[in-house]
């Protein structure tokens, strides 16, 4: 055979192979085309680790809109929800918006409540849509987000104007890759593949007070984009409502003049891709509830340094024995730099810990911190992270300084707990005790040398006596 009919049979034998392996990946990615999927819950508080959780609507305090008239036959079970617009409506027909928009929610079925700097996490049923051993790796997602309106907007807003305000952009699975990224960050999917637990988590922004219609957005296919609509009231309250939002007197909340507050300057808040980025959450936040295992960040740093170490405080509600950790990693790889870890006991209470840097990080904005809870039996295994029952990533930028939200004050650390002061500060002591020990020790030689030289030779010190007979002697020193 010669050189060139073996570069042809090369050439068609990996042609071939990936020939076979775009046809296996479309062909099953056709079989599974009539599930799809949807967004079942807008503010989910269960557990949602790697390790096999499972749906559990009593821990869903949000919905999407006429939840109450698709809901039925369990999580993830098709009953026409899923929507693909195709150039139509941004949003599902067969589930409108109404007015007043209340009206698409209910008591069971209330509408969520976002607080800015909250952590929301929101869930939707797998539909057999992700790369695993279970199926293959070549499952297709092209990304997943959440788009917003202005606030109070009185009508649903173009996909145009969606498109133009991302609220956050999870990306997607990488395809050929079994990652649970993305779309398919889906937790026991292989003991369920049609209806196993799928969720991404956020930070809620600074956004204004008030109510906001905001799209799930998933791309399947190239081009096949799948959505649904719902509302979000966003303010301090923590309350769902399912009814007219009113304040603590009881009344629908306007402004001086009578009206529903609106946006004073007319702009629409921006995400990840607008011009303008959300600001910084408060340092403070309202209590939340938290379901067993879950935890919520309190106070978390939105810039750190490159060396050193930073306090942070997570509240959590512990069903037993847990050790809660807040690792400083890169993003996309997940490269490690730092850590802190602290001991925790059974019910809902806040942490403070330490976290330390081991491993300099180059200035950026491309980390997170991400805190993890997990057993204390689990902890000591040998991949701990993968027994982890909840957690949450929130960005922070490394820079020159240690900055927290809102007052730009590192906490003290003269809480109960007694800490000290921090590894530089100890170092810089030592060194200034060592330099004043080293100074009087230089006195003490020098005073010690210029005695013995005056006593060697120096002159001679006359003393003068008196003697009985009251006559002065001169005696010598000697």
């Amino acid at each position: 055979m010669c050189i060139r009919d073996r570069v042809s049979t090369q050439s068609t034998g990996n042609w071939n192979m990936r020939q076979t392996v775009l046809l296996f990946s479309l062909v099953l990615s056709f079989s599974l085309v009539s599930s799809h999927s949807w967004v079942a819950c807008t503010d989910y508080r269960g557990a949602r680790g790697i390790t096999g959780d499972n749906y559990n609507e009593a821990d869903c305090f949000g919905f999407a809109r006429n939840w109450e008239t698709f809901n039925g036959g369990g999580f993830g079970v098709d009953r026409g929800y899923n929507y693909l617009p195709g150039g139509g409506a941004p949003c599902n027909p067969a589930a409108p918006r109404t007015t007043p928009f209340e009206a698409a929610y209910s008591d069971q079925y209330p509408m969520a409540t976002y607080v800015p700097g909250r952590q929301v996490c929101l869930a939707w049923p797998s539909k057999n849509h992700v790369a695993a051993s279970c199926t293959n790796a070549y499952i297709p997602d092209n990304g997943v987000k959440l788009l917003i309106s202005g606030v109070n907007p009185s009508q649903d807003p173009t996909q145009a104007e969606f498109d133009n305000n991302v609220l956050v952009d999870w990306g997607a699975n990488p395809f050929g890759e079994i990652a649970f990224k993305g779309y398919q960050n889906c937790s026991a999917f292989c003991d369920n593949m049609d209806k196993s637990l799928c969720s991404q988590c956020f930070i809620v922004p600074n956004l204004q007070d008030g109510i906001y219609t905001v799209q799930w957005w998933w791309e399947f296919n190239e081009g096949s984009i799948y959505t649904n609509c719902f509302e979000i009231r966003v303010g301090g309250g923590t309350t769902p409502i399912g009814s007219t939002p009113t304040d603590s007197s009881g009344s629908t909340p306007t402004d001086s003049s009578g009206t529903t507050p609106t946006d004073s300057s007319g702009t629409t808040p921006t995400g990840s891709s607008g011009t303008s980025n959300p600001t910084s959450p408060p340092s403070t936040l309202p209590p939340v509830p938290l379901s067993l295992d879950a935890i919520q960040p309190s106070l978390l740093p939105i810039e750190i340094t490159t060396s050193g170490e930073f306090v942070v405080k997570v509240t959590y509600n512990a069903a037993g024995p847990r050790v809660l950790v807040v690792d400083l990693l890169d993003t996309p790889t997940y490269a490690w730099y730092g850590k802190g870890q602290i001991n925790v006991t059974t019910g809902e209470n806040t942490a403070e810990m330490t976290v330390m840097i081991y491993k300099p990080p180059p200035m950026g904005t491309n980390y997170i911190l991400k805190g993890w809870l997990v057993s204390e039996a689990d902890f000591n295994k040998a991949d701990p992270w993968a027994y982890q029952l909840s957690a949450f990533e929130v960005p922070v930028e490394v820079g020159t300084e240690v900055v927290y939200p809102d007052n730009n004050v590192v906490p003290g650390n003269n809480d109960s707990e007694g800490k000290g002061l921090s590894g530089g500060a100890i170092f810089g002591i030592i060194l200034l005790v060592l330099l004043i020990v080293i100074v009087i020790a230089l006195i003490l030689v020098y005073q010690f040398k210029r005695d013995a030289f005056n006593s060697l030779f120096g002159p001679k010190k006359a003393v003068i006596t008196h003697s009985d007979d009251t006559d002065y002697k001169l005696m010598s020193n000697k």
